[in-house]
């Protein structure tokens, strides 16, 4: 808070890199907030408003000496991120398709460089409300535009699949993923930070309801069990009884089965699937793809094929049928792409993600409600990751999104 003050107490006659500090942090809060609202519905809008925050990070950071030593102790992670950051650099070097591997290349930099941007924009406590505020409206806008879209046959395999996906949080099983983060966050505010005003209660309530439904309505196997997986982790680790919580989830989830093979039969019987994979057509897909992409392994082991790059495979070469243009399994992606040196490196990023995480386990308040948030991106990501491509694009924007404004909410508290 006292940061803010002494940006906004700056008059004209000040120097001037005072005044380019001041005006660099309002360009990157203004973008931040743009990339924010227009992360579920607008992929131009999105960019536009990462592209203005990091301008202005940029700005503040060179006028203010935010990138010293000092500043970027404040930001844990940053070393594993450029070092990740660094392999998949690497791996573009000996891509089959150089630029499609620097599309992939920009991503990485994209969710690393929003881990910086949250931690400096949600320091401050009524920044967060507002940061929550429009998480509330862009996904909720996000989830009714889709709704309509499932209603009139547009949604995902139409009138006989009938799946949701949310216009720029991708498939159905890349929504799953973003809202099981949304849905996260927005129950760690409403039970660890509750808002002092009743409208934005009944605003962040609302938006969780659809996120759980739309979670449902997306018909990914895999994330209703990264769902699951992250509902019983956040429920044992930030509850005093974890014996009685880890019970009522399972009571929960059986409720939610229950009542789907009443109202929605066919819903529970794609649940009830779960636990027999090997009778899913879409598993014996997978099963090929795998043995395909560690066939293609052998051929680039050290640094792998590229970012992006199996949809440029040669596939007759491996007397494979299909044309997959990723791996539907995150870490043997990981691992084709980049070879054996940058799933080193990715592996280590993992292991450090978790191990922020079981030192933020403390946090109060809005701290926590982002590790909350955090923790269940984190879960699910790992778990989705098992059948599909999951440390991607938006899941990890929203990931590193929540990790920044776990630290940014942490050095706020401390300060305050």
């Amino acid at each position: 808070m006292r940061a803010v003050e002494r940006i906004e107490s700056i008059q004209p006659g000040e120097n001037v890199r005072a005044r380019l500090a001041w005006l660099g942090e309002r360009v990157l809060w203004g973008g931040f907030c743009v990339m924010v609202l227009f992360l579920p519905t607008s992929e131009s809008a999105k960019n536009i408003g990462y592209g203005l925050a990091l301008l202005g990070g940029l700005i503040h950071g060179a006028a203010s000496g935010g990138f010293s030593l000092s500043a970027w102790r404040r930001a844990p992670l940053l070393p594993f991120l450029l070092a990740w950051l660094a392999a998949a650099s690497l791996s573009t070097w000996y891509a089959i398709h150089p630029p499609q591997s620097l599309r992939g290349l920009w991503d990485v930099l994209r969710y690393s460089s929003v881990y910086l941007l949250a931690a400096a924009s949600l320091s401050d406590e009524n920044r967060r409300l507002w940061f929550a505020r429009m998480m509330a409206v862009g996904i909720g806008a996000g989830l009714l535009w889709a709704g309509w879209a499932l209603a009139h046959g547009q949604g995902h395999g139409g009138f006989v699949e009938m799946r949701l996906q949310v216009r720029s949080l991708g498939f159905p099983n890349q929504t799953a993923t973003s809202l099981i983060i949304y849905a996260a966050f927005f129950f760690g505010i409403l039970r660890f930070s509750p808002p002092a005003r009743p409208a934005d209660r009944v605003l962040f309530g609302t938006v969780f309801g659809l996120s759980v439904i739309g979670l449902i309505l997306t018909g990914s196997r895999g994330g209703w069990v990264a769902a699951a997986v992250a509902s019983l982790a956040i429920a044992v680790a930030t509850s005093k009884r974890p014996l009685a919580a880890a019970g009522g989830v399972v009571l929960s989830l059986a409720l939610v089965v229950g009542a789907l093979s009443v109202v929605a039969p066919e819903r529970a019987e794609r649940i009830m699937s779960i636990a027999s994979p090997q009778k899913v057509v879409q598993m014996q897909e997978r099963f090929d793809t795998w043995r395909a992409g560690l066939t293609i392994l052998n051929d680039a082991p050290v640094f792998g094929i590229g970012l992006k790059n199996m949809a440029f495979i040669d596939y007759e070469r491996y007397a494979f049928k299909g044309r997959p243009d990723h791996a539907h399994n995150h870490f043997l992606n990981v691992l084709i792409e980049t070879g054996e040196a940058g799933f080193a490196v990715f592996t280590i990023l993992l292991g450090a993600i978790a191990w922020r995480l079981v030192r933020l386990r403390r946090l109060t308040g809005a701290a926590q409600a982002c590790w909350v948030a955090a923790t269940g991106a984190f879960l699910a990501i790992l778990v989705q990751g098992l059948v599909n491509i999951s440390f991607h694009v938006e899941p990890a924007l929203l990931l590193m999104t929540m990790l920044g404004g776990a630290e940014g909410a942490r050095i706020g508290e401390a300060g305050a």
